[in-house]
C-alpha cells in the first residue's frame, strides 16, 4: 500500500501515529486508522523521543502507581531526553490524581 485516504462526513479518529508505522505492512491492518484490536493502544504519541503514547503512560500511572515525572520517566523512559514532553507528563499525572480524588 503506497497511500491511505480516509473520508467522512464527520470527523474520523484516525491514529496518525498508528499509520505511520505502516508502511510494508498488509492493507487490512490501515483500513480502520487505528491499532488492531490484538495489540495495546499507545495514543497519541506524547514523547516523540522514545516513541511514548498518552495512554501507555496512563496505563503505567495508574497501573504501577507513578506519582513523578521522574518515576514515569524511569518506568518509561518518556521525559528523559530532551524533556519537551515533561509537561505533558505532569499534566497528565495531575490528571490521574485529580481523578482518584474524587472517587
Amino acid at each position: 500500500m503506497a497511500a491511505a485516504l480516509f473520508v467522512s462526513r464527520r470527523p474520523v479518529a484516525v491514529m496518525r501515529d498508528h499509520l505511520a508505522t505502516l508502511p510494508g505492512a498488509p492493507a487490512e491492518e490501515a483500513l480502520t486508522g487505528r491499532t488492531p484490536a490484538d495489540r495495546p493502544d499507545p495514543g497519541p504519541m506524547l514523547c516523540s523521543c522514545f516513541g511514548v503514547g498518552v495512554n501507555t503512560i496512563l496505563s503505567a500511572i495508574e497501573t504501577r502507581g507513578l506519582m513523578s515525572v521522574e518515576a514515569v520517566g524511569a518506568a518509561l523512559q518518556a521525559g528523559t531526553n530532551c524533556g519537551s514532553c515533561r509537561s505533558g507528563i505532569a499534566a497528565l499525572l495531575d490528571r490521574a490524581q485529580h481523578r482518584e480524588a474524587a472517587e
